[in-house]
């Protein structure tokens, strides 16, 4: 019988292979559940009576590998960067966050409530903005969860620096800039600390294949 991990593990391999297809690739999801996790163990230390457990910094940390995983359920064309989309493309592909959050409990009931309760907070509120301009709902401030806030800023992170097909990059001095002065979306007071403080671990993390140095592997990797 298969623990619990392996179990997860077998599925995320099974999905990283399809997100591939839809622009998600293995090395953005990878980055993304690192920069997470270093914000994450930021926010735990600037606000120790917010209940960042390591249980629950893990839940976070496997989560931010799902936050796209609705994806799944739009059109593969609707991937390229680079064509023109109408306003039935642009709703389909907001929707990822919907079907995303309804995929959770179908494939990771056997982690328990708590989990799946993360994992359909970052999937469903990970694209929202602190004033109300994201989406699916347009929430705002503390309305929006904190673990979704935090896989939102490591995906807008990865998203700016390492520029996905048919998007530009920018220098880690750039992205830095960009994000603290809401040229991606207003970051809530709380994210703009713990990027702040972070920015040294942030800039200086790499995966394995990318070089040394920087944070250690994600928790769930």
């Amino acid at each position: 019988m298969i623990s619990e991990e392996e179990h997860f593990r077998h599925i995320m391999e099974f999905l990283s292979g399809l997100l591939a297809e839809h622009g998600d690739t293995d090395r953005h999801i990878r980055y993304v559940q690192g920069y997470t996790e270093i914000l994450a163990r930021e926010y735990g230390r600037l606000h120790p009576r917010a209940g960042m457990t390591g249980q629950r910094l893990s839940w976070i940390v496997k989560a931010a590998g799902l936050h796209d995983i609705g994806k799944l359920a739009v059109p593969v064309r609707l991937s390229e960067r680079d064509m023109c989309l109408s306003e039935n493309d642009l709703r389909l592909i907001r929707d990822h966050t919907v079907r995303g959050s309804e995929m959770i409990p179908q494939l990771f009931d056997f982690m328990g409530k708590d989990f799946c309760r993360i994992c359909r907070n970052v999937c469903l509120y990970h694209h929202e903005r602190y004033d109300g301009s994201g989406f699916p709902k347009g929430y705002k401030r503390e309305h929006i969860p904190v673990e979704a806030q935090l896989v939102g800023l490591a995906d807008m992170y990865d998203v700016l620096l390492h520029g996905p097909r048919g998007r530009t990059s920018y220098s880690r001095e750039m992205v830095y800039y960009m994000l603290m002065n809401g040229k991606c979306g207003n970051l809530s007071p709380v994210m703009c600390e713990c990027l702040e403080n972070a920015r040294e671990a942030m800039e200086t993390f790499r995966l394995a294949e990318d070089g040394i140095g920087g944070a250690n592997s994600p928790v769930s990797a």
